[in-house]
């Protein structure tokens, strides 16, 4: 994924897992449970609207709702798995407790599994980014259309804060328990 602007003001770095685990649940999480659907509304929206004129939008729509239910499994496995694991490998560590073999194994396979679901997701949203020309607005589309593409580029921004945070801050810390 092609690095975006972080909070640098945040050594996020520094948190416990289980407070930086919680921050992406309600930051990042909820940002994309709130949006999601209705992106995708959009994007099927204007691909049957300005289809014929602007084929792009049609592929963006079908690659967005792919992505939209990619995400919806990962953030799950993230919530009830990952997430979880994490939190009870943590709470042992901090007790002296030698963290459970089965959340061990679960963080690792998570892990691996997830790192390469974020690759693909980034793949996808860069994609979008290509077939939008950066989102630029073309001049001969309705405020749906325009609304979409500024709505893409948040989804975009939120994304990669949020990947960022998993891969370099979060996974991290947490291939060390």
């Amino acid at each position: 994924m092609i690095s975006q602007p972080v909070d640098r003001s945040q050594n996020y770095g520094s948190w416990e897992l289980p407070f930086l685990a919680d921050y992406i649940i309600n930051a990042h999480h909820t940002y994309l449970k709130e949006n999601t659907g209705a992106i995708a509304s959009y994007a099927r929206k204007i691909a049957a609207v300005h289809g014929a004129h602007h084929p792009e939008v049609i592929e963006i729509a079908a690659i967005f709702d792919k992505m939209a239910a990619d995400l919806t499994m990962h953030l799950r496995e993230e919530e009830e798995v990952l997430f979880p694991a994490i939190k009870r490998a943590h709470a042992n560590r901090k007790t002296g407790l030698v963290p459970a073999a089965e959340d061990i194994e679960a963080i690792r396979t998570c892990l691996r599994q997830l790192g390469d679901e974020h690759e693909a997701i980034g793949d996808a949203i860069h994609t979008i980014r290509h077939l939008t020309r950066d989102y630029a607005i073309p001049g001969d589309v309705c405020n749906t259309f325009v609304v979409t593409y500024q709505k893409l580029k948040e989804f975009e921004d939120d994304l990669h804060k949020h990947v960022h945070l998993e891969n370099n801050a979060l996974f991290p810390k947490a291939s060390q328990l």
